[in-house]
């Protein structure tokens, strides 16, 4: 299953493309080289999970508004079969001030995230920072986002520091 607009992007460039003259071929590929590497990974045979993989790969493109390139790239750190736990996250992040292109920063660079219980895991971190009062709503998502590690160490370590 291949999204129609890449299909008519490709289909469009092979029209012009001159089988003779190697530049072509060369620029051709040049140009398509997300598209071709985006239909190679549908098309190789993943044997630990290839539907987990296109879902993953959906879900990024849907909720995070990922390119399929990128979405392609992450897939490739992060699985999961179903929606709750990366809603779960995504909302909380939400709920705590993150703007949609705050959230898709710090998912590019932290994907792993979306795996993580949010009630449990990223939740009481966030309210800490929230309760002791020196960062703003505004200022809490931009912290997170300039110190990535905030949400994967340990609160303890911020209580007694």
């Amino acid at each position: 299953m291949m999204p129609n607009f890449l299909i008519s992007r490709l289909a469009s460039s092979f029209k012009t493309l001159n089988l003779n003259n190697p530049k072509s071929q060369l620029n051709l590929l040049q140009q398509h080289k997300w598209h071709l590497l985006f239909f190679n990974s549908l098309a190789t045979k993943d044997t630990k999970r290839p539907k987990d993989r296109n879902f993953t790969i959906s879900y990024l493109i849907a909720t995070c508004g990922f390119s399929p390139e990128t979405a392609v790239l992450l897939s490739q750190k992060v699985h999961f079969k179903t929606p709750e736990k990366p809603n779960a996250v995504l909302a909380l992040l939400r709920k705590y001030g993150f703007s949609e292109t705050q959230i898709a920063n710090y998912i590019q660079k932290r994907p792993m995230l979306l795996l993580t219980d949010a009630e449990k895991i990223i939740k009481p971190k966030l309210k800490f920072f929230s309760s002791i009062g020196i960062f703003s709503s505004v200022d809490l998502p931009k912290l997170v986002i300039e110190n990535q590690t905030l949400l994967a160490r340990s609160l303890g370590a911020w209580r007694s520091a």
